[in-house]
């Protein structure tokens, strides 16, 4: 049967319904029987009758049932209410619902809700925190509420709502943000068995050195590896051991971090620092991977073959017409549009980057140069990409080991013997000297070990320390010490999963050397954590912004790194 689309009518005064304030002061009173009709102009004979009894609403029809009525399409008048309850008995719908949301719209009420919001409601208080997230998590300036794009879209999607200042958004959000996140984090740390911090200096573009510390630590709840960024102080100091031994005393009670480990990069200013502070002190194998590379770049044919990639580089950097005749010559021989890189003399595998995209566009570039007498020369010879072709092996692990040592994620500290190894030693060669021994494959981009690892006479001495520090306990827990060890050496071990989550797997089987794995894994094995975060200050301390304060730099740091994980664990 074709539905009755009808319309909400009054019908005539004599049993018309009293005014929506009545209705409201009479909801407890008996004997209140208001009648609606809801009817359409072409289905007289099928009009429907909406009865008002106390606090129901009956609807009931002479010729369908209720199931040949909608109650959003055949009575739109009718409010839609999640707490609706409809029963079906035979011709006859019934809608529980108050009259006090059959009230008729006032005008001081239609006024209201074109009110702007007061400055403490709650959704003003609602809308304002939403934007101070935004601008932590996003790295916006602060005058961002104060631009005029931004405050057009905010009217557009919430007339009501007028933005508040770039003060009134720092002071009562951005401010009560930092502390709670601060608060959050020290309870984090908590539940650190042992700590280890990361840090390093870097310089503002207004000349201001900052120090910028990092903490890592195994969560002993969850055995999960965390990472916080604590703080990045402005120092008007001069880098001596005794002044950073003294910031580094400072930090480590601000956070209260147990038992802390340093990992910092190998300047003696700052080894000294730890050794001063009496703290345990790792180099960052980073840097130190970063040293033996540029000493190798210095010999002088590696340093020339280095140069005269460069000058080939800067032709399509500088002139608008070579790069324009590089990109139609991919275009003809039909390869991938890609760009030349240029190397940065402080970046060393911006080297390596560069001679691989060289190696990738050679058939493109000799395409654009060479008919040109003017950079013809500049072109490599056969021996010349031969050597950028051998160049290109050797640093090639290196750049993976940095890669894999630098993750911030999973444990590194286990890593660096076999990056040294992969980098050091080719598969081949080990095999020769030691058909037993644990070779890592390098051509394998995983870097997977290929035979099963066993322990020499070093390890077993790491082993012998663990027993010396179990000598005072009783003899029943040296032996099952000495059983999980002997246990633990028939393991297979494989580079493809993290050492934390191999412990977190075998923890109930080695109770002991889980708790022995907590102590160390968490150590990073670079100062790349800390380098991290002054690397996004960038993005906060440029022209634009120089006038920041060294406090609001720190605040706005702390948060961008903090307060997302702060959110999701909560």
């Amino acid at each position: 049967m074709t539905r009755i689309k009808a319309r909400l009518l009054r019908i005539p005064t004599a049993t018309r319904a009293p005014k929506a304030e009545h209705i409201s002061n009479d909801v407890n009173k008996p004997n209140i029987n208001n009648s609606y009709k809801i009817c359409d102009s072409d289905y007289w004979d099928k009009v429907p009758q909406l009865q008002v009894s106390n606090d129901s609403v009956t609807v009931s029809t002479s010729r369908y049932t209720s199931s040949n009525i909608s109650m959003k399409s055949d009575f739109p008048s009718l409010p839609s209410l999640p707490s609706m309850q409809l029963s079906d008995q035979k011709d006859q719908v019934t809608v529980q619902i108050t009259l006090q949301q059959l009230e008729q719209t006032t005008v001081p009420s239609l006024f209201n809700k074109h009110k702007p919001f007061s400055l403490n409601s709650s959704q003003a208080t609602t809308i304002s925190q939403g934007i101070a997230e935004y601008i932590v998590t996003d790295l916006k300036p602060l005058t961002t509420a104060e631009g005029e794009g931004f405050r057009n879209l905010v009217k557009l999607l919430k007339p009501r709502y007028n933005i508040v200042s770039r003060n009134h958004l720092l002071e009562k959000y951005i401010v009560p943000m930092y502390h709670n996140t601060v608060d959050q984090v020290k309870r984090d740390l908590e539940k650190g068995m042992r700590h280890a911090f990361t840090t390093d200096g870097w310089t503002s573009i207004n000349a201001e050195s900052y120090i910028t510390t990092t903490c890592h630590y195994i969560d002993i709840t969850t055995f999960q590896l965390c990472s916080k960024a604590l703080d990045t102080k402005c120092v008007h100091i001069s880098h001596t051991s005794e002044n950073l031994a003294q910031e580094m005393k400072v930090c480590i009670n601000k956070w209260n971090l147990q038992d802390p480990v340093g990992v910092t990069d190998n300047a003696a200013n700052i080894v000294n620092a730890c050794n001063i502070a009496e703290l345990p002190h790792v180099g960052c194998f980073g840097h130190t991977l970063n040293l033996a590379v540029n000493r190798c770049l210095a010999v002088n044919e590696v340093s020339a073959l280095i140069g005269k990639c460069k000058k080939l580089v800067s032709v399509f950097k500088q002139s608008c017409l070579k790069a324009s005749a590089l990109h139609e010559a991919q275009i003809s021989l039909d390869l991938k549009q890609l760009q030349v890189i240029q190397d940065v003399d402080t970046i060393w595998n911006s080297a390596l980057a560069m001679i691989k995209r060289l190696l990738e566009t050679m058939p493109a570039i000799w395409t654009a140069l060479y008919k040109d007498k003017k950079y013809s020369h500049l072109l490599p010879s056969d021996i010349d990409r031969k050597n950028m072709e051998d160049l290109k092996d050797l640093l090639s692990p290196v750049e993976e080991a940095t890669i894999r040592v630098s993750a911030e994620k999973s444990a590194t500290a286990s890593l660096i013997l076999p990056m040294m190894e992969s980098v050091v030693q080719s598969p081949e060669s080990v095999q020769s000297e030691n058909p037993n021994a644990d070779v890592i494959d390098v051509k394998d981009e995983n870097l997977n070990l290929v035979k099963k690892p066993k322990l020499d006479a070093s390890d077993d001495d790491f082993f012998d320390v663990l027993l010396i520090k179990e000598e005072k306990s009783s003899e029943s827990n040296q032996s099952v010490m000495k059983a999980e060890i002997e246990r633990y050496k028939t393991e297979t071990v494989s580079m493809k999963q993290d050492p934390i989550e191999w412990w977190k797997i075998k923890r109930e089987i080695y109770l002991n050397l889980s708790t022995c794995a907590c102590k160390y894994l968490h150590i990073p094995a670079t100062s790349v954590p800390s380098e991290r975060v002054f690397s996004t200050a960038g993005n906060i301390l440029n022209k634009k912004r120089g006038q920041l304060t060294a406090d609001n730099v720190d605040m706005l740091l702390f948060l961008y790194h903090n307060y997302k994980k702060v959110m999701l664990l909560q």
